[in-house]
């Protein structure tokens, strides 16, 4: 049988080795930069997002309890900093986005407006909306890392609030809940991969005269992500609301700083 030959290694064939398996390697791993670039900015996708959060929030407005008369929340000394518990929880579907979120907010004060006054108010909110993207927008075609959204909402917001006042001894309380509709929208401006802000607005109404209840809110927030699934964020929001049940109005508001985390995934 015969043997085999071997192959001869000639400089040239060398040459030929070194250079070609590099250049092989990276036609396979190598894309155009523009088109890296783009999927190196591009937000991560997510499904599900936590942002546990503390809103420092001031009490306003004018309550009266049960016919005890109209008093400014100033006046009744419930006007303090509170610092609160308030979330946030998305789900997200392709272009959908369901939310829950709440807050709980408590704050009693003694004051002479009434005479000897001592006032307390436990106030309680739960969102539960359906949101849908509806534009997004970004500014160029090259490695741009700035992405627009807008988002319209829809939804439900519950109010539960318990009232209790001791005036010169006598003793009114009240406690109930609200419910009306809301609708609303959201920008979101993805500015680097690690960088983001957004602006809220939402109102809604019930004009049931026995039940009646409005409220608006506001919110903006920067958040920054130094990994793609946690961050931090501080933001403000604002809320002017009214609830009446014939026996208890408050016209009030409600506004402060939230700082939170985020965590996505």
């Amino acid at each position: 049988m015969p043997k085999p030959r071997p192959i001869a290694i000639t400089p040239a064939l060398c040459v030929a080795i070194c250079l070609g398996a590099p250049a092989a390697g990276a036609r396979v791993q190598d894309e155009p930069p523009v088109e890296r670039a783009l999927r190196d900015n591009e937000p991560r996708p997510w499904k599900i997002q936590f942002e546990p959060a503390v809103w420092y929030a001031a009490l306003g407005g004018d309550l009266n309890v049960r016919g005890a008369g109209r008093a400014d929340a100033g006046d009744l000394n419930i006007s303090d900093p509170e610092a609160n518990p308030f979330g946030e929880l998305h789900f997200r579907a392709d272009d959908l986005t369901f939310t829950l979120s709440g807050f709980g907010f408590s704050v009693d004060g003694r004051s002479s407006a009434l005479g000897e006054t001592h006032t307390s108010v436990d106030l309680a909110s739960v969102d539960a909306t359906i949101g849908h993207n509806v534009w997004r927008w970004n500014p160029g075609n090259d490695a741009s890392d700035v992405h627009l959204g807008l988002h319209v909402y829809a939804g439900a917001r519950m109010f539960h609030m318990d009232f209790e006042q001791r005036i010169d001894g006598q003793r009114l309380t009240d406690s109930d809940v609200w419910v009306h509709p809301i609708v609303g929208g959201k920008l979101e401006a993805e500015l680097t991969r690690r960088f983001s802000a957004d602006l809220a607005l939402d109102a809604g109404v019930m004009p049931v005269s026995s039940r009646e209840s409005y409220s608006v809110s506001v919110i903006v927030g920067f958040q920054w992500r130094p990994h793609d699934n946690v961050g931090a964020q501080i933001g403000f929001r604002q809320m002017f609301f009214e609830v009446d049940n014939d026996d208890t109005k408050f016209t009030g508001s409600l506004g402060g700083l939230i700082g939170s985390l985020v965590i996505r995934f």
